[in-house]
């Protein structure tokens, strides 16, 4: 995981918080900004919870809904 963490540190600094690695042979080859969907699924799978869920209920918080 150090290979990525500068690829992490930089997008987060675009404000990129969100995104998915595709990797091959510890070579990043993809980056998923507009749609980091599927690893939604291999957290759900890995560690049993439905995080959609999580974000859902923080984006609809009324807090950013008055934004």
């Amino acid at each position: 995981l150090q290979y990525f963490e500068p690829v992490a540190k930089k997008l987060y600094s675009m404000g990129i918080e969100m995104a998915g690695l595709d990797v091959i042979d510890n070579k990043i080859i993809e980056i998923n900004v507009t749609s980091p969907c599927y690893f939604i699924k291999e957290i759900n799978n890995t560690y049993n919870t439905h995080i959609e869920k999580t974000i859902g209920d923080y984006l609809l918080t009324p807090a950013l809904l008055s934004l």
